[in-house]
């Protein structure tokens, strides 16, 4: 893991970082944790966005910076971090690192109860009563257009399909019941790629865009996940 985090992949920095914060097979250290958590987040991971920002804010293995925990839990809240969502609202009720501002706490207080956080609910009544009803309309409109920002997939642990990975009986299987459930005619989920399966791979990349190859590739598997994810 040393290693990997010193050839700099985010994933490793980060996963090394939580060794040494945890004290797992190295002394615990908790400089040597928000250094490589520092890394780790500078390179896209974005959970060690949210963990550096908790260091910041408590003031473990280094400096404490109100306005250094702003500027990383808003990135972590902007990639979907529920907790940093959370946690950028309290910043901005109680004014620290920033000027305060009820109406931008409302708004990520409204942001992560959209994302699930069960005590996001009652600040949002607790704001709602302190700002204008503009404001909180103001903020409400904004939470309905919000979405994640993507995260790079490698920095965060998602690598794309390797070579040797594609085309396995359990992949292909997978492929075969998303393509009859998806209308296709791949025949029976065998996990073979025979005549019938190469023809609904052929149909289904035709009709969306990819190369027609007929055979299981990365952009194939991407174009399914997304429709599973839809």
């Amino acid at each position: 893991m040393q290693s990997a985090a010193d050839k700099g992949l985010p994933i490793a920095q980060y996963t090394l970082s939580k060794l040494h914060e945890r004290g797992t097979g190295v002394p615990k250290d908790l400089n040597l944790a928000r250094q490589w958590t520092e890394k780790a987040a500078q390179n896209g991971n974005v959970k060690a966005m949210h963990d550096l920002a908790v260091f910041m804010a408590q003031g473990e293995g280094g400096p404490q910076s109100y306005a250094g925990a702003v500027e990383w839990f808003r990135k972590g809240a902007e990639y979907g971090i529920v907790d940093s969502q959370y946690n950028l609202g309290i910043l901005y009720e109680q004014g620290l690192g920033i000027s305060p501002n009820l109406t931008e706490a409302l708004y990520w207080f409204m942001v992560a109860a959209k994302n699930g956080d069960a005590g996001a609910p009652a600040k949002v009544m607790e704001l709602k009563a302190s700002v204008s009803k503009e404001a909180a309309a103001l903020a409400q409109a904004q939470t309905d257009a919000w979405t994640a920002s993507r995260a790079n997939g490698p920095a965060n642990g998602q690598f794309e399909p390797q070579a040797w990975e594609l085309g396995n009986p359990e992949q292909v299987m997978s492929i075969q019941l998303a393509l009859t459930a998806l209308g296709y005619q791949p025949g029976t989920p065998d996990g073979a790629v025979g005549p019938g399966t190469a023809a609904a791979i052929r149909a289904y990349q035709a009709d969306h865009g990819l190369p027609e190859t007929g055979t299981v590739t990365s952009g194939l598997i991407e174009s399914l996940n997304a429709k599973a994810g839809a």
